[in-house]
């Protein structure tokens, strides 16, 4: 259940950023969270993909993505 594995290392009050490449999963994940009591979920619109094209945008002052050599990437402490 996720929800149960997400509350064993975080609080309903405390708040979340859920992130995928697109932005669809996270916001399934997001409702699955507020169905079980989490208050402060919020989601990145567009998801990673987004984020990569506004970090190529010059002057967006979007820092860039990180990926690791085993493709996975994102931002450190990204991941549940």
């Amino acid at each position: 259940d996720f929800a149960a594995v997400v509350s064993e290392d975080h609080q309903a009050d405390e708040p979340l950023v859920l992130m995928c490449a697109e932005g669809s999963l996270a916001k399934g994940a997001a409702a699955v969270l507020e169905a079980a009591g989490f208050k402060r979920v919020s989601t990145l619109d567009g998801g990673l993909r987004a984020w990569e094209a506004a970090a190529e945008e010059e002057g967006a002052g979007v820092p860039p993505l990180v990926i690791d050599e085993d493709g996975e990437g994102g931002l450190t402490g990204a991941w549940v």
